[in-house]
């Protein structure tokens, strides 16, 4: 196995008109507007072998189609309805 070390940061965002926020990020967000630096951390992972987290990694990637999927199909079904209401309305208007 091998470790990863990476220095975080941990920020409080608070943007108008919303609620304020905690954001750990690895990238140094000082100076931006509306993130106050809280603190930051250096932190180090043990990384397991790539065979050990393969089957999550397909996993997510099987959520993700099945999200694109539903959503194509819902695209799809708007489309047919919207075809089916001009084809209705064609037809309407030859008996009209």
């Amino acid at each position: 196995m091998n470790t990863e070390t990476s220095k975080i940061y941990l920020y409080a965002v608070n943007r108008p008109n919303d609620e304020l926020r905690y954001h750990i990020s690895t990238t140094d967000m000082e100076g931006e507007a509306y993130w106050t630096k809280i603190g930051e951390q250096e932190v180090t992972f043990t990384v397991p072998e790539f065979n050990e987290f393969r089957g999550d990694i397909i996993k997510g990637l099987e959520a993700t189609r099945d999200k694109m999927r539903a959503a194509a199909n819902a695209a799809i079904t708007e489309v047919d309805e919207q075809i089916a209401s001009f084809l209705a309305l064609e037809h309407s208007n030859e008996n009209g």
